[in-house]
């Protein structure tokens, strides 16, 4: 939801002020696009660029703000601008911070960090190749070591263990590709079990597919024309299938009777597949589901009472209520909050001198709230709130009129902590009955 503001930078919401790590996650994405041929405004990434060249050289205190400076720093090197200066200062920061740490674990966290990842990929493209593999040595070694995550699991400002390694592979893929033959096959068995288990998210997920693309790029050419593909049926016969010319990243059909694939490589990098199904659930959810959040979906009448049918014209009070369950706090919650067909938010049309102070978004959508929204995205057929999540239950109310005759479906208004996925929460879906006016 990143918008570009007047100084060049990306905010994160309409009206907000530029972020560096809003900025920085936008220019990779124009980058790579370019890279790969793609139409990329470069008016866009020229004032993007000028953004990013001003805030390498502030002055900051917080790890995350160095860590995005960091990114900052090398995006501008990929691109040919000189940095030199900057890296150096980042650097010295660094030191600084690993120098004043109390505790050996503290200072191997300072020199494990995804920022120094990204200095060292910056002074190897700067050909400073012995500096470059002194910063990048511990967040390599930290990536191999297979430990278990779940167990140490953080999450904070867009920074957790998926991130730093999915990043550290991307840019060793990029910039030490002779690095690639080290990472183990344990690797990746244990990026898709955390994959598989809810661990990613949308920042993650980018990670993640530029360190495969990565690899694949590296494996795709020392495994070109070594690689054989078959499927085998339920009587065991194999039929040979032709793999895409495309072969990076190859997306390809199966034979419908396909119970297995046999895979050949005699390439130098092992390589990957995965196996996906495509479908929908036949039936709504009735019951509601609680994983680390809960979701309780009402609407009122005007006495403040539950109900679940109305007349023609009523206008009706949506509740939703929300909490977490084994947490004091959850940062960063997404939750949709689709209405039936048969109901549509009432909006106020404020004028400007309304509450000025006020974000538009939420004097358009009225109702009371003891949840601190961030934002709400007001939508003719949903209303989808952001913010964070606390374990005491709070509530937001918005109103809604009956403007179709019928029964509905009632959709479960859904939850998911956006960063941390395997997070979620439904209500219970139903139905509402909307009765023509007496």
């Amino acid at each position: 939801r990143a918008r570009q503001t007047s100084d060049g930078g990306f905010g994160m919401w309409p009206g907000a002020s530029s972020d560096v790590f809003a900025t920085g996650y936008v220019t990779q994405l124009l980058l790579e696009a370019k890279e790969r041929k793609l139409p990329v405004p470069n008016d866009m990434l020229q004032k993007t660029n000028g953004y990013l060249q001003r805030q390498i050289v502030v002055s900051q205190n917080d790890l995350h703000a160095w860590r995005a400076q960091t990114l900052a720093a090398y995006l501008l090197t990929r691109q040919g601008i000189n940095t030199t200066a900057a890296l150096t200062n980042l650097r010295e920061v660094q030191k600084l911070r690993i120098a004043n740490a109390k505790t050996e674990p503290e200072k191997a966290v300072l020199r494990r960090d995804l920022g120094a990842a990204y200095l060292a990929a910056s002074f190897q493209i700067l050909k400073q190749e012995a500096l470059a593999n002194e910063l990048l040595d511990p967040a390599f070694a930290y990536m191999l070591t297979g430990e278990d995550h779940k167990r140490v699991w953080y999450w904070h400002y867009y920074y957790d263990p998926m991130v730093h390694d999915a990043a550290v592979v991307a840019l060793v893929g990029k910039h030490f590709p002779n690095r690639l033959k080290a990472i183990p096959e344990r690797y990746w068995t244990r990026l898709a079990n955390q994959v598989r288990d809810g661990y990613y998210q949308s920042h993650s997920a980018a990670m993640i597919m530029l360190a495969v693309d990565s690899y694949a790029t590296a494996a795709s050419q020392s495994a070109a024309g070594k690689v054989s593909l078959s499927a085998v049926d339920a009587k065991g016969v194999a039929k040979a299938l032709e793999l895409p010319k495309q072969f990076v990243l190859a997306q390809m059909s199966v034979p419908y009777a396909t119970t297995k694939l046999k895979l050949g490589n005699q390439g130098d990098l092992p390589l990957f597949y995965s196996w996906a199904e495509a479908g929908f659930e036949r039936k709504l959810p009735l019951d509601a589901k609680s994983q680390g959040m809960e979701i309780i979906h009402e609407v009122l009448n005007s006495d403040g009472k539950v109900v679940t049918e109305a007349a023609l014209g009523d206008e009706l009070t949506v509740r939703v209520r929300v909490r977490s369950l084994d947490r004091a706090y959850l940062p960063q919650v997404a939750l949709v909050d689709l209405l039936p067909g048969g109901l549509e938010p009432v909006l106020n049309l404020p004028a400007d001198s309304d509450e000025p102070d006020t974000p538009i978004w939420r004097r358009r959508l009225g109702g009371k709230s003891s949840w601190n929204i961030t934002y709400a995205d007001i939508r003719e057929d949903r209303v989808v709130f952001y913010g964070d999540v606390s374990s005491t239950m709070t509530e937001v109310t918005y109103k809604v009129r009956a403007t179709n005759v019928g029964t509905f479906v009632m959709p479960a208004a859904y939850g998911e902590a956006m960063y941390e996925h395997r997070i979620f929460a439904r209500s219970a879906a139903g139905s509402f009955v909307i009765k023509p006016a007496k």
